[in-house]
């Protein structure tokens, strides 16, 4: 490894670590969740008794719906493929969510929402007051049933009047997925609301379904999707309240866990503003964090047969969001799952996200996925490979030259700098050659960052010894907190910092001319990113440990197809024409500014004269 390349690998693995350190989502040592009780207050509604006047104030803002404040609860329980799902008349409502093909992770069922967790209401701008339909009990003919393939089933909760009034509450599911329409009609009720937005009050504290409770913390958040085509959310880091008011707003998603999402979506309507808001109690060992939206809907927009909603009780999977956005349910609904910036998010979306569900559909152990993802990347980095590894050996073949250097100027750092690009001048080496493939094959290391991390297809799946790739792999716990290590020891991330180091070793006997400093801070960096990397997903350090041990056996194998002996004969070659060709603009440029320099370092000396 030549010095320039040394020189652009430590800035690019600083630009690393300042990510890690300031951006990055941070994965502090796990809290084990206790069993007993509950340490934070249950931020959901609790049932009050109501005296006599509040009752009658309630009686005369209904008016004619009085009547339904009295009721006998109803449950259906609808059950598809994907998910089993229980509505209740008292409000018209989705009561609890169970995800059929997903456990906890102490293997029991994980019921997305339910009755402790989940609040969900409708407020009607009604001309008496506010109308809370989840005070109010709804009538419905609707049975519970199991849906077979390619069944549907419809969902009908009816809330009449004597004058003709009604309200309408319509849920359809099919027979496998995760999607459950709602629509939303009122029927005669013009002359009873006012000319306000309805409100949509939805509350959701998500309770620990995986083994680390620090993790799913900054790994729960909400987000959402503007109608002009933002995407955004509130930072899933911040452990105190943050509010922020959306305006215009296509979907709204609760992202809980880090892996699963309960969403609303309006499809023919707009969310017209929303006030969000996030918040976690770090002394609560059963709720992860509480989830809030209060939404306004535009009245008139389902006074006129438009409201029609959409909601979302699955995995945060990227194919599986794909389906809603493909069947013109929301827009960008993928997008909940963040791939990176621009340029990263485009490499996993059109390339290494396809390249691993391709792998997948062929192969069930997700250990040997990762390795043949690892070389279905090496294969298409390996012109950049070889030409790093071509230019590495070019300086090595003038080392002879450089030494030559160094002791005909001596310590002076500046002579050997300018006579050494003289030299590759001189020869047609690009001192940049060995830098530019390093930096062209980096999108692909920050891919990796942004995408395994959030492939919820890793949670729970096993290998060698980490029980599941998608968070560490602990194989000792320590007795004291390291800062920046934790308290335990992944060796996942351990054989890759040894991994690195190997590489490093191997890759500075083909760049012999390094010396000083700059040769022991390469070893220096690895280390840095095995404090840094210990509390990531063990399929992360995994994926970048196979990385390695291919990237060794590449080296070695292009090492067979360059001859030294050859290359010093083309440089000789070139050497002796390089009078007679063109300069190119880099090295007139660089002429140049070795010139400015040499001048501004005499013009001290001339002056004194």
């Amino acid at each position: 490894m030549d010095k320039n390349s040394t020189i652009g690998i430590v800035i690019i693995s600083a630009i690393l670590l300042a990510y890690f350190t300031f951006f990055a989502p941070t994965a502090p040592p796990p809290q084990a969740p206790k069993e007993a009780k509950v340490t934070s207050k249950d931020t959901l509604q609790k049932a009050v008794v109501e005296d006599s006047a509040t009752i009658k104030n309630k009686q005369i803002a209904l008016g004619t719906l009085a009547t339904a404040l009295e009721g006998e609860k109803k449950e259906i329980v609808i059950e598809n493929k994907d998910i089993k799902v229980v509505f209740t008349n008292k409000g018209g409502k989705v009561k609890s969510v169970l995800l059929k093909n997903y456990v906890t992770s102490a293997k029991q069922p994980l019921y997305l929402i339910d009755e402790q967790t989940n609040n969900f209401d409708v407020v009607l701008p009604a001309k008496n007051g506010p109308l809370s339909l989840s005070e109010l009990y709804f009538t419905t003919t609707s049975q519970s049933t199991v849906l077979a393939n390619n069944d549907s089933v419809n969902i009908v909760f009816l809330l009449k009047t004597a004058d003709g009034q009604s309200i309408e509450q319509k849920y359809s599911i099919k027979s496998e997925g995760y999607l459950i329409g709602y629509q939303l009609r009122l029927n005669g009720l013009e002359t009873t609301l006012k000319n306000e937005n309805l409100v949509i009050n939805w509350a959701v504290n998500p309770r620990l379904t995986e083994a680390d409770l620090t993790q799913s913390r900054v790994g729960t958040g909400l987000n959402y999707r503007l109608n002009d085509g933002t995407i955004g959310g509130i930072d899933e880091k911040k452990i105190e309240s943050v509010t922020e008011v959306i305006e215009n707003a296509n979907w709204i998603s609760f992202k809980t866990n880090k892996f699963f999402l309960s969403s609303f979506i309006a499809k023919n309507t707009s969310i017209k503003k929303s006030i969000i808001n996030t918040n976690a109690n770090e002394s609560d060992s059963v709720v992860v964090k509480s989830l809030s939206a209060n939404s306004e809907i535009p009245l008139s927009d389902v006074l006129a047969n438009k409201g029609d909603f959409y909601f979302y009780f699955g995995p945060n999977k990227y194919t599986e969001l794909q389906k809603v956005t493909e069947v013109g349910v929301a827009k960008a609904f993928e997008d909940n799952v963040y791939l990176g910036w621009v340029i990263i998010g485009a490499i996993n979306k059109w390339l290494v996200l396809p390249a691993f569900m391709f792998i997948k559909s062929f192969v069930s152990n997700f250990g040997i996925i990762i390795i043949l993802l690892v070389l279905f990347i090496r294969s298409l980095l390996l012109p950049l490979s070889y030409r790093s590894h071509l230019s590495m050996a070019k300086i090595k073949v003038l080392k002879p030259e450089m030494d030559e250097i160094k002791a005909r100027v001596g310590d002076d750092m500046t002579a050997q700098q300018q006579e050494t690009m003289k030299l590759y001048q001189s020869v047609g080496v690009n001192p940049l050659a060995g830098c530019v493939p390093v930096l062209l094959s980096m999108p692909f290391l920050f891919a990796m960052l942004y995408l395994l991390p959030n492939l919820i297809e890793l949670r729970q799946e096993p290998f060698l010894w980490a029980t599941d790739l998608s968070t560490y792999d602990s194989v000792a716990s320590l007795p004291f907190n390291i800062p920046f290590y934790g308290d335990h020891v992944s060796l996942f991330t351990i054989l890759m910092t040894a991994s690195t180091i190997l590489y490093t070793w191997y890759n500075s006997q083909m760049a012999s001319t390094m010396q000083g400093p700059m040769m022991y801070m390469q070893y220096f960096m690895p280390l840095i990113f095995m404090f840094v990397l210990n509390s990531f997903p063990a399929g992360l350090s995994y994926y970048y440990l196979v990385g390695n041990m291919f990237a060794i056996g590449q080296q070695f194998v292009i090492k067979q197809f360059v001859d030294e002996t050859k290359i010093r004969e083309k440089l000789e070659e070139f050497k002796k024409t390089a009078g007679t060709k063109k300069k190119s603009r880099f090295q007139q440029r660089l002429e140049d500014a070795m010139k400015m320099q040499e001048e501004a370092k005499k013009a001290p000396a001339k002056k004194k004269k």
